[in-house]
């Protein structure tokens, strides 16, 4: 690639960094050749320690995790089956009698017995199962020593939730348990029972010596499918001992029920209380970040730049080298033809001579204009057809060639034919137009900015596609008002309906009032016409 694409160090951990420098690389796994390929490569690759007699090259991502699982056996499976003949057993059996029958007016008071001191002990990790007016308290008891009060107050916490309307208390002998209903009623014998728990174990391999030192700077993801947990790592455990401690520590603060033991390379994880579980995951996350600083080479120097992420803080860059290079070659102006290099001779005097020999170099993209040779094409032999292709400055032999017979021949990069007879030392000369005389090609160059043919410019299909764009939102615009306008007149005419004044109706009602207010005038008058009569008459 370019010069200055990549930067690449090694660590004093042995990890090779490769950077791009403003750009990007691809995700391409890196594999270290095989003396098959490159003599003595794998040495070479020991040497600085990228691998090892047991560990291979692993390529790692910036802000990709990579997961190593750990073995996970099953060395023992849970057991929540209700077993009252296994250890504790029972000093006495449980039994619950009624005490008072309830009816439609009267509580019932049921008496659970067979709870002395000895039977606390079988509670101690286990559960107490209480079934009494169809409702289940299911508690679960801790592996500390316990008195009947205790059990009295668990289960008096426990009916609330469970939804069981009663009242736990202990006997004037303080030694069985009474349960009061809180309502009237008569209803079925309670039924207790103890379940004892099997606890679930399970084996985790995979902790070796070299297998704690790979914790460094990495962590262990475990997860049971329901609860997960994770331990970071900045150095790695002294012996399996500190990591099951640390194991320990974050189980407790994350709440995973289970403890961990360390036994020999490997760890050891007890789950109380459990069913048959499945096995969990425990992972190695091995991280890898990015360096906050780039190394680079400008000449003979090397040059470290802080990136952002570094901070404020300076840097303080301490450096050593070495080398097992004894001679350096630079080649430059080389013709573009394969280079084949040998070692020859034999060694300084002192026993030592070159055993390996090692190269970089630049690679120009595919589409970089380099400026042409000045070449010249020199017969060599007109009865075979032999040409040669000398570089007109060195006078360096390029490429031997043969004409066919049509004439033609190719070589880096120009195909010629020679036509009519050659001889012997016949040269034709190819230079450079470097001053562009009688050249349009700047002037094809522009006119095909126009389309984008040479990937550049496209200048039309932008300006086509401005003016497309602008076209479509005045139109968009335009149908937009026009039913805004139609919006507005059908507004008016809704309100018009209910809110204005209708003249032919209003004159007809005027019409209507006068009428009437005529025929009242009249039977009026009437009226006072009949009473003048009247009074006349008497």
């Amino acid at each position: 690639g370019e010069a200055g694409r990549l930067s690449a160090s090694i660590t004093s951990a042995h990890k090779l960094h490769i950077v791009a420098n403003g750009g990007s690389l691809n995700m391409d796994e890196i594999t270290i050749l095989d003396d098959t390929v490159i003599a003595g490569n794998l040495a070479a690759a020991r040497r600085y320690g990228l691998i090892s007699t047991t560990e291979t090259a692993q390529t790692a991502f910036n802000n990709l995790d990579v997961t190593v699982a750990k073995t996970v056996t099953q060395d023992q499976a849970g057991d929540r089956t209700p077993d009252l003949t296994t250890y504790p057993e029972l000093a006495s059996n449980f039994e619950v009698t009624v005490l008072q029958p309830g009816d439609e007016t009267t509580r019932e008071i049921q008496e659970l017995t067979g709870l002395n001191f000895e039977d606390m002990h079988s509670l101690m990790g286990n559960r107490l199962v209480i079934e009494i007016d169809g409702v289940t308290i299911d508690k679960q008891f801790a592996d500390t020593t316990l008195i009947l009060n205790d059990v009295v107050n668990a289960l008096n916490d426990e009916t609330a939730e469970a939804g069981l309307d009663a009242v736990f208390a202990l006997n004037d002998n303080n030694d069985a348990i009474i349960v009061t209903m809180n309502d009237a009623g008569d209803i079925d014998l309670g039924v207790v029972t103890i379940i004892t728990d099997l606890p679930e174990i399970q084996t985790i391999s995979g902790f070796s010596a070299a297998d704690l030192a790979r914790l460094e700077n990495n962590r262990l993801d475990i997860s049971d499918g329901t609860n997960s947990f994770s331990v970071s790592f900045t150095t790695p455990p002294a012996d399996i001992t500190e990591l099951t401690s640390a194991l320990n520590t974050a189980a407790q603060n994350a709440n995973f029920a289970g403890s961990f033991t360390a036994g020999n390379n490997t760890i050891t994880l007890t789950l109380p209380h459990s069913e048959n579980l499945n096995l969990i995951s425990v992972n190695l996350i091995e991280t890898y970040d990015i360096p906050n600083f780039d190394v680079k080479q400008d000449g003979d120097l090397l040059v470290v730049e802080k990136r952002d992420a570094y901070g404020d803080d300076p840097m303080v860059v301490t450096t050593e080298a070495a080398s097992n290079a004894g001679q350096r070659i630079t080649l430059t102006d080389l013709p573009d033809e394969e280079l084949i290099i040998f070692l020859t001779g034999s060694d300084d005097g002192n026993g030592v001579r070159a055993r390996n020999i090692s190269a970089s170099y630049d690679m120009l993209t595919e589409d970089a204009l380099l400026p042409k040779r000045d070449i010249s094409i020199t017969i060599t032999d007109a009865t075979s057809g032999k040409v040669e292709f000398i570089d007109t400055a060195t006078g360096t032999s390029i490429a031997s060639r043969y004409l066919d017979d049509q004439g033609k021949a190719d070589a880096i990069g120009y195909d010629i034919t020679l036509t009519g007879v050659v001889a012997d030392q016949d040269a034709f000369y190819i230079t450079g137009n470097q001053d562009g005389i009688h050249d349009n090609r700047n002037l094809l160059d522009i006119i095909a900015l126009q389309d984008g043919k040479l990937g550049k410019g496209g200048f039309q299909k932008i300006f086509s596609g401005l003016i497309a764009e602008v076209g479509a939102d005045i139109e968009a615009n335009k149908l937009n008002a026009e039913a805004a306008n139609a919006l507005k007149d059908a507004s008016l005419e809704s309100e018009a309906m209910y809110s204005g004044v209708n003249l032919d109706t209003e004159a007809s009602k005027l019409i209507e009032l006068q009428q009437a207010y005529q025929a009242s005038a009249r039977i009026l008058q009437t009226a006072r016409e009949l009473f003048d009569t009247l009074l006349q008459t008497i």
